[in-house]
């Protein structure tokens, strides 16, 4: 019976991966498709965004590999002084010099060749410590004082940093990926209700205290009212999808990403598919998310140990979350967030990320 799990589960592993690898190479062409006329214009190379996605894949697969090397017992070791690395990879960004400032915002720290996102490997780092946790507080966390508060001043610290990028989006998920890992935990949820509901009031006091984000979601609920203002974006987003079709214009013949709809191959790429591709492409991909989820709940399910169980679903968590905001956004169901697509928008941080994400899920289900 053991051995007849274990080549069901080695078949479901093999699948995911070949299934992540393939969306990797689809979404480096589509990076190609909606990047080419733009970094002609900019660098005078068309492959410009292409060569530096493809070597982030190839990065992406050699962390993948590496993390399958790594024994999870010494990687949870390692939860603490991985948090606090994060923890000043974040306070790194609000120095001056040493971060770089792209859209009015400092998200980045330069590395020459490329930039890196300290939010984007946070989350990482985060899952490792918060999965460690768990685990050795499993006894006190009915307890608020000694189980729930750390997690929730770490949380919060972790959030403050990120808001201050600026980056609300991001801090937000920090906090409801938090809330998720306790719950999942066994924490009784009407812990949190009173948290919750400092926490919607503290957003809504952001929100409407800041003019760009109050103007946000006045765009999110009309973005035609200022068509050639904030609205720009996420018009431009959905008539992507309306010219598209059901069988699209045709990969490279998408009109949209020249210099129509910003970071089109970054943010906006699912609406290129939307628009090249068609519903169909479209709904191919979403399709793909939920094909994921259930092998990767497959998985889970017979995965023994709790450290591993949780490293497990914060991954798949993290990749699904993401993929279910940036096609939300993508067809306005959501206001304007600066959250990539896995495995397919360009961005080296956050491919490296989703693999590393990927070989942890694939370490935990083999261990």
């Amino acid at each position: 019976m053991c051995a007849l799990y274990s080549q069901k589960s080695y078949k479901i592993r093999r699948r995911i991966t070949a299934g992540v690898l393939f969306l990797s190479l689809f979404g480096s062409i589509m990076v190609y498709s909606a990047s080419a006329v733009y970094s002609w214009h900019h660098y005078g190379d068309s492959l410009y965004y292409f060569k530096r996605q493809i070597i982030a894949i190839i990065l992406g697969i050699g962390l993948f590999w590496g993390v399958l090397a790594v024994d999870l017992n010494w990687l949870r070791r390692l939860g603490k002084p991985l948090l606090i690395t994060g923890l000043f990879s974040l306070l790194l960004l609000l120095l001056p010099g040493l971060s770089r400032k792209i859209g009015g915002a400092r998200r980045w720290l330069g590395l020459g060749f490329f930039n890196i996102q300290p939010s984007e490997i946070f989350k990482v780092f985060y899952l490792i410590y918060l999965a460690d946790y768990l685990c050795r507080k499993r006894y006190v966390l009915r307890s608020f004082r000694k189980g729930i508060l750390p997690v929730l001043a770490i949380t919060g610290c972790a959030a403050l940093l990120i808001f201050l990028e600026p980056d609300l989006g991001n801090a937000l998920f920090i906090v409801f990926f938090a809330f998720v890992f306790l719950v999942l935990a066994g924490v009784n949820f009407k812990k949190f209700l009173p948290f919750l509901a400092v926490l919607v009031v503290l957003a809504g006091i952001l929100i409407i205290s800041s003019p760009y984000r109050r103007q946000r979601i006045f765009t999110f609920l009309n973005p035609w009212a200022d068509i050639k203002g904030r609205g720009f974006q996420a018009a431009e987003s959905q008539i992507s999808f309306g010219a598209g079709g059901i069988f699209g214009t045709g990969l490279g013949a998408g009109r949209q990403k020249l210099f129509f709809l910003p970071a089109s191959y970054t943010d906006f790429i699912f609406s290129i598919i939307g628009e090249e591709l068609g519903l169909l492409g479209s709904l191919s991909i979403v399709l793909f998310y939920v094909w994921f989820l259930l092998n990767s709940f497959k998985l889970i399910n017979n995965i023994s140990g709790d450290f591993r169980f949780y490293l497990a679903c914060g991954a798949v968590f993290i990749i699904e979350a993401q993929a279910l905001v940036n096609m939300a956004v993508a067809v306005g169901l959501l206001p304007t967030k600066g959250l990539p697509l896995p495995f397919v928008s360009y961005g080296g941080s956050a491919m490296l990320v989703n693999y590393s994400l990927l070989g942890i899920l694939i370490k935990a289900a083999r261990e």
